[in-house]
């Protein structure tokens, strides 16, 4: 289970707009997870989901539909009850989580925004970090 600043500096920084760095951050934890396991299919669907909202920023709705599409899958096969490395928390998380992103996914257009602006969330919910 992820307990480094990194992951929870993920959560911090997509909630707050900083899509890019939250991808970023995330993926440092993926790699350490070795890009396999229940645990990395997770924090891969957080990425992905974090690259939805860089794309919503692009203004590029088929690369949010597609990133946020890929962030759903992987998030329901984490919630699964047979992910039995998952502690019930960050399961249920991943349920959330993959909500979340289906909503981005059917409602892509709804994300775009391409103003000037350095750092805008363009999302209208925030990922809670389950506790370890």
């Amino acid at each position: 289970m992820p307990r480094d600043d990194a992951t929870s500096f993920g959560f911090d920084l997509f909630n707050h707009g900083y899509y890019w760095e939250a991808h970023e951050a995330w993926e440092h934890c993926w790699v350490a997870e070795d890009r396999q396991g229940e645990l990395a299919d997770a924090l891969k669907g957080l990425i992905k989901l974090a690259a939805a909202g860089v794309k919503a920023r692009e203004g590029k709705p088929e690369g949010v539909r597609r990133h946020a599409r890929r962030a759903e899958q992987l998030l329901r096969a984490s919630s699964s009850p047979n992910q039995t490395s998952l502690p019930e928390s960050w399961r249920q998380a991943s349920a959330d989580w993959a909500e979340q992103a289906r909503r981005v996914h059917e409602t892509a257009d709804q994300w775009i925004d391409t103003r000037d602006q350095p750092v805008i969330a363009v999302f209208d919910f925030t990922l809670e970090r389950p506790p370890c």
